[in-house]
């Protein structure tokens, strides 16, 4: 069986997202023997499309679909056309949780053919030959993202600031420039609090080496499929405090980590996406502390990159 998957032969490490999965798969199952091609000309059984088909010589063609436009700030339905166009035009579709197929039922509608629900991966291997950075503090957050608003960076320091954990840091790291922090908040928060410190915008062995030092990573995301830096965070066998909507507490919940009840049941309906209801930071503030007093052991198998390809296979199998 010959499989494409876009990056899928790719070694860069500054891969990120989507993009950073696909070539952790292609590995993953070439080590399994598979065929993989990321040339869309090369003849193929399966093509793997993301998000949207495009253009490849394959007899069969599954699309993976992780979010759904759903932000009442612009034309939602205008932009899910496109993603509904190609979910219904394919063979097959994977879902990368559970919350994602609600969200592909309600907003693109409900794919009559093979569907499957599978979770992002990521390789145990590669944090744990990952070198430990050296820093003073005993308990070290982490929290790295692709910021937007609805990610909550504002949310997480000032969770952190309240915990107010003795001998602790919170490192941040990805692209600030639409986190929704206001230029003073950024100074205020990085410059004039010694215990929170801004890493930039770093690759996956940086990464790798802070997780190794970390008695937990945070992910308030108001609504995300199955965000990577989670999986990751989880792979490494990091406890993850997240919210409790969206993709992410089911990730968080079967590795054992802590899912914060911070939001209210989400109804499927459209809404203003940048503009998250106020938590209750009091409850971040508790994970955290709970956090740093007993490290939690830490279950990994639903995003081991081999168990993910090994159910990527099993599906294509049946499809073929």
């Amino acid at each position: 069986m010959i499989v494409y998957i876009p990056n899928g032969l790719s070694q860069d490490v500054q891969l990120q997202g989507k993009s950073a999965f696909c070539s952790r798969l292609g590995h993953a199952l070439l080590s399994m023997g598979v065929k993989v091609t990321d040339n869309p000309q090369h003849e193929a059984d399966i093509s793997l499309h993301i998000i949207r088909l495009k253009p490849t010589k394959s007899r069969i063609k599954i699309v993976r679909i992780d979010g759904v436009w759903h932000d009442t700030r612009v034309d939602y339905v205008k932009r899910n056309k496109g993603i509904s166009e190609s979910l219904h035009k394919s063979d097959a579709v994977v879902y990368q949780s559970q919350f994602s197929s609600h969200m592909g039922d309600v907003f693109l509608g409900k794919f009559k053919g093979p569907r499957a629900v599978i979770y992002n991966g990521a390789d145990p291997e590669f944090f744990e030959k990952a070198k430990p950075v050296k820093v003073s503090e005993k308990n070290v957050f982490v929290a790295f993202s692709r910021w937007r608003p609805h990610k909550r960076l504002r949310d997480i320091i000032e969770s952190f600031l309240l915990a107010n954990i003795e001998s602790s840091r919170l490192l941040v790291a990805g692209d600030l420039s639409r986190s929704g922090l206001s230029d003073k908040e950024q100074k205020r928060y990085f410059e004039g609090c010694p215990s929170i410190s801004y890493l930039g915008v770093i690759d996956q062995n940086r990464i790798a080496r802070y997780l190794k030092i970390a008695c937990a990573s945070i992910h308030l995301c108001w609504f995300d499929s199955c965000p990577n830096s989670v999986v990751e965070a989880i792979t490494a066998k990091v406890p993850v405090i997240s919210n409790n909507v969206g993709g992410t507490p089911e990730l968080v919940r079967l590795s054992g980590g802590y899912v914060c009840n911070i939001d209210k049941p989400y109804d499927f309906k459209p809404l203003d996406l940048y503009h998250p209801k106020p938590i209750d930071r009091s409850i971040i503030a508790k994970a955290m502390v709970k956090a740093s007093q007993k490290r939690l052991p830490i279950r990994n198998d639903h995003v081991l990159i081999n168990e993910v390809a090994k159910q990527y296979l099993t599906f294509m199998h049946s499809l073929l």
